[in-house]
């Protein structure tokens, strides 16, 4: 009985790690306004690309 739980909780770590691994990879998508773009291009004109 006690291998079983034992199992069962290794079991649930794993789902739990992957679990959050997954989350982790999620992407989301934003959409920059074309004022946030025109600042952004701005400053990369300023400061360069390699100081990020």
């Amino acid at each position: 009985m006690q291998d079983m739980k034992k199992q069962h909780n290794q079991n649930q770590k794993q789902k739990q790690l992957l679990n959050e691994e997954s989350k982790k990879k999620e992407r989301h998508i934003v959409t920059w306004t074309q004022e946030e773009d025109d600042i952004l291009r701005d400053q990369i004109g300023i400061h360069g690309t390699e100081k990020y």
